[in-house]
């Protein structure tokens, strides 16, 4: 983990920025949408 976070501080803020929305739009349920256990096992695997 401290490798990660390492990484992350010595970056750009626009690729933080990139990084962020990435995860986002890939890993995580819009606001307002009820995921069931499945889809979020299946979005983190």
């Amino acid at each position: 983990m401290d490798k990660f976070i390492d990484n992350l501080v010595t970056k750009p803020r626009m690729q933080i920025n990139e990084f962020v929305a990435f995860v986002k739009d890939n890993y995580f349920a819009p606001e307002g949408v009820e995921v069931e256990n499945e889809v979020v096992i299946w979005r983190w695997t």
